[in-house]
Protein backbone atom coordinates (compact mmCIF):
# COMPACT_ATOMS: atom_id res chain seq x y z
CA UNK A 1 0.00 0.00 0.00
CA UNK A 2 1.40 3.25 -1.10
CA UNK A 3 2.11 6.08 1.68
CA UNK A 4 -0.23 8.56 2.31
CA UNK A 5 0.65 12.56 1.31
CA UNK A 6 3.56 13.69 -0.31
CA UNK A 7 7.24 13.94 1.04
CA UNK A 8 7.25 15.29 5.02
CA UNK A 9 3.43 16.43 3.78
CA UNK A 10 1.47 13.45 5.73
CA UNK A 11 -1.31 14.43 7.60
CA UNK A 12 -3.71 17.42 8.18
CA UNK A 13 -1.13 18.93 11.09
CA UNK A 14 1.50 18.82 8.92
CA UNK A 15 -0.45 20.63 5.61
CA UNK A 16 -1.38 22.61 8.62
CA UNK A 17 2.13 23.69 9.51
CA UNK A 18 2.68 24.63 5.80
CA UNK A 19 -0.48 26.51 5.86
CA UNK A 20 1.22 28.63 9.04
CA UNK A 21 4.40 29.06 6.65
CA UNK A 22 2.91 30.27 3.72
CA UNK A 23 0.29 32.82 6.21
CA UNK A 24 4.07 34.01 7.28
CA UNK A 25 5.57 34.55 3.27
CA UNK A 26 2.05 36.58 3.11
CA UNK A 27 2.35 38.54 6.07
CA UNK A 28 6.13 39.07 5.44
CA UNK A 29 5.34 40.10 1.50
CA UNK A 30 1.63 41.32 1.35
CA UNK A 31 2.41 41.90 -2.19
CA UNK A 32 3.70 38.74 -2.61
CA UNK A 33 0.82 37.01 -5.48
CA UNK A 34 2.59 33.20 -5.29
CA UNK A 35 2.70 33.15 -1.77
CA UNK A 36 -1.24 34.75 -1.65
CA UNK A 37 -1.67 31.84 -4.17
CA UNK A 38 0.17 28.77 -2.28
CA UNK A 39 -1.67 30.05 0.63
CA UNK A 40 -5.57 29.45 -0.78
CA UNK A 41 -5.19 26.39 -2.29
CA UNK A 42 -3.72 24.98 0.69
CA UNK A 43 -6.27 26.63 3.04
CA UNK A 44 -8.98 25.52 1.32
CA UNK A 45 -8.31 21.93 0.29
CA UNK A 46 -7.23 21.27 4.00
CA UNK A 47 -10.39 20.19 4.50
CA UNK A 48 -9.38 16.94 2.37
CA UNK A 49 -6.51 16.11 4.28
CA UNK A 50 -8.57 16.50 7.71
CA UNK A 51 -11.59 14.59 6.87
CA UNK A 52 -10.39 12.06 4.02
CA UNK A 53 -13.48 10.65 3.55
CA UNK A 54 -16.09 12.40 5.32
CA UNK A 55 -17.74 15.08 4.14
CA UNK A 56 -16.73 18.92 5.06
CA UNK A 57 -19.63 20.56 6.89
CA UNK A 58 -18.39 22.15 10.06
CA UNK A 59 -21.18 24.45 11.72
CA UNK A 60 -19.99 27.92 10.52
CA UNK A 61 -21.04 31.62 12.02
CA UNK A 62 -22.09 33.67 8.62
CA UNK A 63 -18.60 35.21 9.04
CA UNK A 64 -16.98 31.99 8.52
CA UNK A 65 -19.01 31.10 5.79
CA UNK A 66 -17.78 34.16 4.07
CA UNK A 67 -14.23 33.66 4.61
CA UNK A 68 -14.59 29.94 3.52
CA UNK A 69 -16.31 30.87 0.65
CA UNK A 70 -14.12 33.49 -0.80
CA UNK A 71 -11.13 31.24 0.06
CA UNK A 72 -13.23 28.71 -2.45
CA UNK A 73 -13.23 31.04 -4.91
CA UNK A 74 -9.57 31.97 -4.71
CA UNK A 75 -8.70 28.72 -4.24
CA UNK A 76 -10.20 26.97 -6.99
CA UNK A 77 -10.42 30.05 -9.30
CA UNK A 78 -6.91 30.60 -9.25
CA UNK A 79 -6.03 27.15 -10.49
CA UNK A 80 -8.25 27.41 -13.41
CA UNK A 81 -7.09 31.48 -14.40
CA UNK A 82 -10.67 32.63 -13.46
CA UNK A 83 -11.94 33.85 -9.97
CA UNK A 84 -14.87 34.79 -11.10
CA UNK A 85 -17.48 32.35 -11.30
CA UNK A 86 -21.80 32.66 -11.48
CA UNK A 87 -22.07 32.48 -7.79
CA UNK A 88 -19.37 34.99 -7.17
CA UNK A 89 -18.35 36.15 -3.52
CA UNK A 90 -15.27 38.01 -5.18
CA UNK A 91 -15.64 41.03 -7.63
CA UNK A 92 -11.81 41.22 -8.24
CA UNK A 93 -8.53 41.41 -6.54
CA UNK A 94 -5.87 43.68 -7.12
CA UNK A 95 -2.34 44.91 -5.94
CA UNK A 96 -3.57 48.29 -4.11
CA UNK A 97 -1.05 51.06 -2.68
CA UNK A 98 2.08 50.82 -4.92
CA UNK A 99 4.38 53.38 -3.90
CA UNK A 100 7.45 51.29 -5.10
CA UNK A 101 8.09 48.24 -7.55
CA UNK A 102 7.49 45.47 -5.89
CA UNK A 103 10.31 43.18 -7.28
CA UNK A 104 12.77 45.74 -6.84
CA UNK A 105 12.88 46.31 -3.06
CA UNK A 106 12.97 44.46 -0.13
CA UNK A 107 9.19 44.53 0.96
CA UNK A 108 9.55 45.09 4.37
CA UNK A 109 11.56 48.50 3.57
CA UNK A 110 9.11 50.39 1.22
CA UNK A 111 6.13 50.76 0.61
CA UNK A 112 5.63 47.88 -2.04
CA UNK A 113 1.61 47.62 -1.86
CA UNK A 114 -0.56 44.91 -0.57
CA UNK A 115 -2.73 42.35 -2.24
CA UNK A 116 -6.84 42.98 -1.94
CA UNK A 117 -9.65 41.17 -2.68
CA UNK A 118 -12.48 43.57 -3.75
CA UNK A 119 -15.93 41.52 -1.92
CA UNK A 120 -19.86 40.95 -3.55
CA UNK A 121 -22.44 42.63 -1.54
CA UNK A 122 -23.30 39.34 0.54
CA UNK A 123 -19.66 38.53 1.54
CA UNK A 124 -19.08 42.40 2.16
CA UNK A 125 -21.93 42.85 4.46
CA UNK A 126 -21.18 39.15 6.35
CA UNK A 127 -17.55 40.35 6.84
CA UNK A 128 -18.12 44.02 7.42
CA UNK A 129 -15.90 45.39 4.29
CA UNK A 130 -16.51 45.62 0.65
CA UNK A 131 -12.47 44.65 -0.01
CA UNK A 132 -10.12 43.34 2.35
CA UNK A 133 -6.58 42.53 2.06
CA UNK A 134 -5.24 39.30 1.54
CA UNK A 135 -2.55 39.17 4.66
CA UNK A 136 -5.93 39.80 6.75
CA UNK A 137 -8.11 37.39 5.17
CA UNK A 138 -5.46 34.58 5.61
CA UNK A 139 -5.09 35.51 9.07
CA UNK A 140 -8.83 34.90 9.67
CA UNK A 141 -8.40 31.39 7.93
CA UNK A 142 -5.49 30.02 9.72
CA UNK A 143 -7.67 30.99 12.65
CA UNK A 144 -10.37 29.04 11.51
CA UNK A 145 -8.02 25.91 10.89
CA UNK A 146 -6.95 26.53 14.44
CA UNK A 147 -9.96 25.97 15.95
CA UNK A 148 -10.74 22.87 14.15
CA UNK A 149 -7.41 20.88 13.76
Amino acid sequence: MAEKGIFALRTAADLFGKLERDLQRVKDNPADSYAAFDFFVTAFHLKEWKLQKRPFKPELLQSDKATWEVCRQLANGSKHFEVYDTYSSVKRTKLADAAFQGDAFQPNAFQVGHLVVRLEAEPARHLGTSSIRVDVLAEKLVGFWRSRL
